[in-house]
């Protein structure tokens, strides 16, 4: 929300420098950017405006975008690389949407996958795994209980090989088919693991309205 603030007051004050010369505001331009106790000069000092040009009336909207991504990628890895990042750490690395919120699949199924990323798949509070009762049901137990590594094929130097896979899922609506042609098999199993899981979380049986995956496995099968 800090960075929407920021972003929000700079965009007011990019818009400002360009208004028409007949407004008030332009009028009052010369007074209020000099003024420290007016409003216009405070925001000006804000993280986000610092990091424009000095020469600002030449900075174009292109630009202005520019600096605002960096500016995103910059605290992006300052929350990454802070001490309760652990979550984050494991998203994208990048500023972009992320296609778990546009890919086709079931409700249950991006529910599942946004609930992992967010940690609340298998949820926050300790409680024994219904599999074993000696075991919380924290993340790192049910990647093992649910032999995760095993049945995805990834090596165990991954800890957490759900959200490796995720990371890997296509950005864009197109697809090489060799790349098609790998997720056929592997969103299935990622999709049938998050669903064990949902169901160990909530020691009751969910069922299963369609196959797993079945909505991207019939969208990637166009670029085979």
């Amino acid at each position: 929300m800090k960075e929407r603030i920021a972003i929000l007051q700079a965009q007011f004050l990019f818009r400002s420098l360009s208004l028409p010369e007949d407004t008030l505001l332009y009028l009052l331009m010369p007074h209020i950017q000099y003024t420290r106790g007016h409003q216009w000069y405070r925001l000006s000092k804000t993280a986000l405006w610092r990091l424009m040009p000095l020469t600002i009336a030449d900075l174009d909207a292109r630009g202005f975008r520019a600096i605002k991504k960096n500016f995103l990628h910059s605290n992006l890895e300052k929350q990454i690389q802070g001490k309760n990042s652990k979550l984050l750490s494991s998203c994208r690395p990048t500023i972009t949407l992320d296609p778990i919120l546009w890919l086709p699949m079931t409700h249950e199924e991006r529910s599942r996958c946004l609930r992992w990323r967010l940690g609340w798949l298998p949820g926050g509070a300790p409680k024994p795994c219904p599999r074993h009762p000696n075991n919380n049901l924290s993340r790192r137990h049910a990647i093992s209980c649910l032999n995760t590594h095993r049945r995805l094929c990834m090596p165990e130097t991954i800890a957490d090989p759900i959200s490796f896979l995720l990371n890997m899922l296509p950005t864009r609506a197109f697809v090489p088919s060799s790349i098609a042609l790998s997720w056929t098999w592997r969103w299935p199993v990622i999709c049938s693991i998050l669903h064990e899981l949902d169901q160990l979380q909530h020691y009751t049986t969910i069922p299963c309205k369609a196959p797993h995956g079945q909505k991207l496995i019939e969208w990637m099968r166009q670029f085979n």
